[in-house]
């Protein structure tokens, strides 16, 4: 009972032929931590030994140390430890500083969970034969992030008992890391994981590695055990504080940024994480393209984000939940998944190669820009917020704006559209709708417009009546025969160029700048009314007769191939006339 004692050299004490140690050890918590365990390993051989095959020194109800389990079922006696509490343990030792095949998901609960509840302090060393490893293919790459004294990961839980050795291990604090080394050799394949301030492994092995990989982008394989089989992970490990950034040229941007200091692959967490406003544009600098964004995750603060003009092929923003804008375009994005960053307003992933969008959950999204990718639908109606909508120059085949009665701005133009409906689109400023295969369009609800772009379609007829705040139309290459302009009498800009008209009236458009109405059927036009007029092309017609003497603001005047027979000039530009 007098413990004082026993702080000697014990390493050859031999206690095997004792028969009697009831009570022996009752006040040993004066032992040194070293010779507890020494005594531990000692007794083990001693079937006398009171405390079950696992050494708990109980003082007071805290556990001090968890000895040196010894044994053939290393993991099946230890698991146990007689019912024992060892959830207070402060010093560890030399505790299962064992090798022993795993067998069963039970056992390895046990040795992980079960025993040692603060796992920050156990250093385990788990081995099992290449023979009973089903790989099934299971391996996974994730970023292993670090913060608040736990490492996380996203592992599958199909994967039982593997996730229990990735997931939620806690940590001390004090030196705020993870230590890895991963053992090999012809027999075995093994990992030796260490907590806390551990910080060397029992080398009896033909090949010791060690790295310190600093919160590295890792590839963690994972096996599938049965009840009979082996187990082992291999490859992973963090440091608190650092992320992951692979991509030199994001790093040397971060750098430039004042966000980091040295091109190490790995940046202070804290200088980013506060971070609200990141611009990582290389427009023309292709030398600096950014192909991989790994290390955003932890932007956590960021709700701007400019990341155009570079080479990135996938974008994972999942963790950048505080976005409001994001400007993505002119990447080589396959996909993009925004459906986590639903503080979105302004979205824009143009010029990329996404074959489909979801937006669904982005409901406060006022504006979108999504030109030129490659899906030929979209479903916009969740967006009732939208404001601004650019989808040109892609492969849309339907487009359907009836949800969003706040649209101000629609551009949908150069697409294989075929009808299109603006009637619910009450604010609709400008729409440009060029270039599509639309046979009809109705605009009479559209009352607000001010710019019509719907040349390049099918039209047959375009009734601009109802859209008196018409500053600019243009309607170009349809087959109309017949065009009402009288009630818009603040157009400044007319192109109707490229129809079947056989007459225009112009006498209310007083403010016109620009008229160009070449190849149609005209056989007469006036336009003395249009004293404000520069740009005037009306070649390939039928006209006879041509006067543009009130047309003293005239900076360019193309009539050629008509059937003129008179032709009226005198204005007192005609020198300056560009024709």
């Amino acid at each position: 009972r007098n413990a004082y004692s026993f702080n000697q050299d014990l390493s050859s004490w031999d206690v095997s032929n004792v028969t009697n140690m009831e009570n022996m050890f009752l006040n040993a918590n004066a032992l040194s931590d070293e010779n507890k365990c020494l005594i531990a390993d000692a007794y083990q051989s001693n079937d006398s030994w009171p405390y079950g095959d696992c050494c708990v020194w109980v003082v007071g109800g805290v556990v001090d140390c968890a000895g040196n389990c010894n044994g053939d079922s290393v993991i099946d006696d230890c698991g146990v430890c007689g019912g024992n509490n060892n959830s207070m343990v402060d010093d560890c030792g030399n505790c299962l500083n064992t090798t022993r095949v795993i067998t069963g998901n039970a056992n390895l609960e046990n040795a992980i969970v079960g025993v040692y509840t603060n796992q920050g302090l156990v250093r385990v060393d788990f081995q099992a034969p290449p023979t009973v490893l089903d790989n099934s293919g299971s391996t996974i790459t994730l970023p292993v992030s670090v913060g608040s004294n736990f490492v996380s990961g996203s592992i599958s839980s199909s994967f039982g008992s593997s996730a229990l050795m990735v997931n939620g291990i806690s940590l001390d604090g004090t030196t705020g890391s993870i230590k890895y080394q991963s053992i090999q050799n012809n027999d075995y394949y093994g990992i030796l994981i260490y907590f806390d301030n551990e910080a060397s492994a029992d080398s009896s092995y033909d090949v010791l590695t060690a790295a310190d990989l600093n919160g590295s982008s890792i590839t963690i394989n994972l096996y599938d055990i049965d009840d009979t089989d082996g187990y082992v992970i291999e490859d992973w490990c963090a440091t608190e504080g650092y992320t992951y950034v692979p991509d030199d040229n994001f790093e040397q941007a971060l750098i430039d940024l004042g966000y980091d200091d040295v091109l190490d692959n790995s940046v202070v967490t804290d200088s980013i994480s506060g971070v609200t406003s990141l611009t990582i544009s290389n427009y023309q600098d292709e030398e600096s393209f950014i192909s991989d964004l790994t290390g955003i995750q932890d932007f956590t603060a960021l709700t701007y984000l400019h990341c155009s003009y570079n080479s990135l092929t996938a974008l994972d923003l999942s963790s950048n939940t505080a976005l409001t804008e994001l400007r993505c375009f002119s990447n080589e994005l396959t996909a993009l998944d925004v459906s986590a960053n639903t503080a979105l307003v302004e979205l824009h992933c143009g010029k990329n190669e996404l074959t489909s969008l979801d937006v669904s959950n982005n409901t406060v999204l006022t504006s979108l820009g999504a030109q030129r990718n490659s899906f030929t639908s979209l479903d916009l109606s969740y967006n009732t917020s939208l404001v601004y909508l650019y989808l040109k120059e892609g492969a849309l085949t339907s487009l359907d704006v009836s949800n969003n009665t706040a649209l101000e701005y629609l551009d949908c133009h150069t697409n294989a559209i075929t009808s299109l409906d603006v009637s619910n689109n009450t604010a609709l400023d400008e729409l440009r709708c060029h270039n599509n295969e639309l046979t009809a369009l109705d605009v009479s609800n559209n009352t607000a417009l001010t710019s019509l772009y719907c040349y390049g379609n099918q039209l047959t007829a375009l009734g601009v009546s109802a859209n008196t705040a018409l500053n600019i139309l243009w309607c170009s290459g349809n087959a109309l025969t017949t065009l009402d302009v009288s009630t818009n009498t603040s157009l400044t800009d007319l192109r109707c160029a490229n129809n079947d008209l056989t007459g225009l009236d112009l006498s209310t458009n007083t403010a016109l700048g620009i008229l160009y109405c070449y190849n149609n059927a005209l056989t007469a036009l006036d336009v003395s009314a249009n004293t404000s007029l520069a740009y005037f092309g009306t070649e390939n017609n039928n006209i006879t007769s041509l006067d543009v003497s009130a047309n003293k603001a005239l900076e360019e005047l193309r009539c050629h191939n008509n059937q003129l027979t008179y032709l009226n000039m005198r204005n007192g530009v005609t020198d300056s006339l560009t024709t």
